[in-house]
């Protein structure tokens, strides 16, 4: 059960990891998106939080 969950936590990992690229990419840029990416890469949930927070707005 425990090995099912951490894939299950990997794998919604990557998934949130691609979409804020995505939508950080489509909304303000490539530049903006490869950035937002890396920081979820390196800070993971502190990252995904503050993307919600402030990566959304649409200036």
């Amino acid at each position: 059960m425990g090995a099912f969950l951490v894939l299950l936590l990997w794998i919604a990992s990557i998934v949130l990891f691609l979409w804020i690229w995505s939508d950080a990419t489509d909304r303000h840029g490539q530049s903006i998106g490869c950035l937002w990416a890396l920081a979820v890469l390196a800070l993971g949930p502190i990252a995904i939080i503050a993307y919600f927070i402030f990566g959304r707005s649409n200036d």
